[in-house]
């Protein structure tokens, strides 16, 4: 497993930023990094009565796909999202992705962190997640920056 984490502080709630991830019009602002995709397109199921669950099918701008669902959702503490289904090249090596957001409040500001647990396909594939999730880390600390204001 590869792991990395970013962080962010924000005047915004972690109630008014867990409803941004689920407006779909705000996932076309993750921008990539590198060779890692930005994302072109989202369609979101959500079950009824319930954010967990919630399923994206996300389309990048290199034409890959792949899934995001929500496993857990505690307002103002945690959001946890697993990404799966990647379609080739990153299905080879792969085999999912796990997201946790987590909140603290303070003084007014919220305190955030993003947590990422990146699941290989095998041992090789681990030593090809490593300079992915490097890329991907950039990718993801731009994103934040941009998600809550600050100086990316």
């Amino acid at each position: 497993m590869v792991t990395f984490r970013v962080t962010a502080t924000t005047p915004a709630s972690p109630e008014d930023i867990v409803d941004n991830i689920f407006e779909v019009a705000n996932w076309t602002r993750f921008q990539g990094w590198g060779p890692i995709p930005s994302i072109v397109a989202v369609e979101m199921s959500q079950p009824t009565g319930s954010r967990v669950g919630t399923i994206f099918k996300v389309e990048n701008s290199d034409g890959s796909t792949h899934e995001e669902s929500v496993l857990e959702l505690a307002p103002n503490h945690r959001l946890t999202m697993r990404m799966d289904k990647f379609s080739p090249p990153l299905n080879k090596i792969a085999d999912h992705f796990i997201e946790r957001w987590h909140f603290r409040i303070q003084d007014g500001r919220t305190f955030l962190t993003r947590e990422f647990e990146l699941h290989p396909r095998g041992f090789a594939a681990g030593i090809l997640l490593r300079p992915i999730a490097s890329l991907l880390k950039k990718a993801i600390q731009r994103h934040t920056d941009a998600m809550v204001g600050s100086p990316g």
